[in-house]
Parts: structure tokens; C-alpha cells; sequence
């Protein structure tokens, strides 16, 4: 599946709290819904189960997708492989054991994990800020 993009939670959940808000840009979260049915954009499972367990209108806007094409699965074999592949690179790298926990224990090695098996690019706005909460 070339052209293929996955989002992270925090693209949603910042779109939806400074650049993108519901009331003002409805346009925005139109064409992230038609790029998705189209297939060049969606998510994970669960990237969905951490914003759905909000109260806001982000939770609810995803809960209404829960059954679209916009949550992917990640029950599936090549999948479950990648993520056992990332799994060990973590817990075998120079991080420290918080960092490792903290990683593995959210959406994010899933999402790298699905979009290994798909061939997609992530999408997300983490980045590498201060190494010394980070290596050993």
C-alpha cells in the first residue's frame, strides 16, 4: 500500500486543540474523512482507545469512526511480526528501562509496527527533545 499515511494521536488531538479546531476549520477534518475513505489516510486501533477515552469532541468524533476504514487493525500477522521485531530492538537497545516501558506500553510501537506491515509513513509530531530522560 504505497501512499499510504498513519496518524499518531497527537495529530489528531493537536489539530483538534490549535490549528484545526472543529468550529472553525470543519473543512479540515472533511478532508481527513474523504482521504480516508479514499484509502491514503487512517490510523490504529489503538490510537483510537487512547482518544476515545476522552470527553471531548475529538473522542466523540472518533468514536463515531470506529467501525470506518479509519481504525485499522493490528491483530494481523505481519503486523504482530513487526511488533515483536521493534519490541526486541527496544528492549536490546542503549534507552533506559522508563523509556522502554513508556514506549512499548502505548499506541506508538503499534503504529510503527502497522505501518512497517503496510508500507506507510507515520505521522506525528514526537520528536527526540532531551536525551538524558532517554539513554542510559
Amino acid at each position: 500500500m504505497t501512499g499510504m499515511y498513519l496518524l499518531d494521536s497527537n495529530v489528531l488531538i493537536q489539530a483538534k486543540n490549535f490549528y484545526y479546531r472543529f468550529d472553525i476549520f470543519p473543512m479540515f477534518w472533511g478532508w481527513l474523512e474523504s482521504e480516508a475513505q479514499k484509502g491514503t489516510l487512517a490510523s490504529i486501533f489503538p490510537v483510537y482507545e487512547e482518544v476515545a477515552k476522552g470527553t471531548d469532541e475529538l473522542s466523540k468524533w472518533v468514536k463515531a469512526r470506529r467501525r470506518d476504514r479509519w481504525f485499522l487493525p493490528v491483530d494481523d500477522e505481519a503486523t504482530q511480526l513487526a511488533l515483536s521485531d521493534i519490541a526486541a530492538w527496544v528492549m536490546n537497545s542503549h534507552f533506559k528501562d522508563q523509556a522502554k516501558t513508556d514506549f512499548l506500553s502505548v499506541a506508538d510501537p503499534w503504529l510503527v509496527a502497522k505501518a512497517v506491515s503496510l508500507g506507510a509513513t507515520v505521522v506525528t509530531h514526537k520528536k527526540l527533545l532531551d536525551m538524558k530522560g532517554v539513554v542510559a
